[in-house]
């Protein structure tokens, strides 16, 4: 496995979980909360 795919793999599953992370409800209403105070 050549260094390229490792690094793709790796950034492909980070943005899996962090794609997993911005789903929870509890965070969308933050983020929401902040996109609104942030206006």
């Amino acid at each position: 496995m050549t260094l390229m795919m490792l690094a793709k793999r790796i950034s492909r599953s980070l943005i899996e979980a962090a794609d997993a992370y911005i789903q929870q409800p509890k965070i969308q209403a933050t983020l929401q909360e902040f996109l609104r105070i942030s206006q």
